[in-house]
């Protein structure tokens, strides 16, 4: 796990893009709820952790990540699912998959900043078909 400094890490997030937009919870237009994959980041020993191993969505669906105290950032490097490749937050980002999301295994980047540096991990996330029906 790489850390890196405060500056390098808030240069990185301004260069990375804009602020994900937070929308509240709502029913689409056309009717269903839209489901929300919540995965919260912890600090735990110098070392970031989740409360979800592996976030599982589908398109139309939406993935939370909150991360309560410290600023933080997503990265999607190469093929994303999501459009925009980077977000930064101070507690919270909330993204929507598109419809026609690609289906697959993505690896993304999270970066934290823990008060004295910044911590870096590379999970994965899955996006599975639209259930039929």
């Amino acid at each position: 796990m790489a850390k890196y400094s405060r500056r390098d890490f808030m240069k990185r997030s301004a260069v990375a893009g804009a602020a994900a937009l937070v929308p509240p919870p709502h029913k689409k237009a056309d009717g269903p709820v839209v489901r929300t994959e919540t995965i919260n980041i912890n600090i735990v020993g110098g070392k970031i952790t989740y409360d979800l191993c592996r976030g599982e969505v589908s398109p139309g669906d939406r993935v939370q990540w909150n991360c309560a105290g410290h600023p933080f950032a997503i990265h999607f490097p190469g093929a994303t699912p999501v459009g925009q490749i980077s977000f930064h937050s101070t507690n919270s980002i909330l993204i929507e998959i598109p419809p026609n999301a690609l289906y697959g295994c993505f690896k993304y980047f999270v970066a934290v900043y823990d008060g004295s540096g910044v911590l870096t991990d590379d999970p994965d996330i899955i996006i599975n078909p639209k259930p039929k029906g």
